[in-house]
């Protein structure tokens, strides 16, 4: 039934365990209220597309697939915009002691504008994206350390 569907796919998609209180689900939930209206109209589509059963785990388990990808996507771009206020400060301290061109010091800064320009747009696609929901639960609501999952 589309119920069932409903809760497979929700529950393949938004894997929150037990070590997640309902207070903070609920906030979580309130956040990002945007994402789960996306996400929901995603789950619907996903639920009607295909009336036969294999084909409607295969897209679960893609789905599955491309949520922990945009995962790893956005934490590697968190990353980078970490990093790169680190480097252009260290940059800047050695380009000042090795008195270095101002024109090759420009050319680094509009490199690094550049990258966190692309990089900013991509979060915001992602952000926008039907299973942005269940990338950010499964950031946020995850399990933290092996004594979550046991308690």
């Amino acid at each position: 039934s589309d119920r069932d569907r409903r809760i497979r796919a929700v529950t393949s998609l938004l894997p929150v365990g037990p070590w997640v209180s309902a207070e903070q689900l609920a906030r979580f939930k309130d956040d990002h209220r945007r994402q789960l209206r996306l996400f929901r109209g995603f789950v619907e589509q996903l639920v009607r597309r295909e009336r036969d059963d294999e084909s409607f785990e295969m897209r679960i388990q893609r789905a599955a697939e491309l949520r922990d990808e945009l995962v790893d996507e956005l934490e590697a771009i968190q990353g980078r915009s970490t990093s790169s206020g680190l480097w252009l400060s260290a940059g800047k301290y050695v380009a000042s002691l090795l008195e270095a061109s101002p024109i090759s010091g420009m050319l680094d800064l509009i490199s690094g504008s550049r990258s966190r320009s692309s990089d900013a747009q991509r979060g915001r696609e992602i952000g926008r994206d039907g299973l942005a929901y269940a990338v950010m639960a499964r950031s946020s609501l995850r399990a933290r350390s092996s004594s979550e999952i046991l308690a």
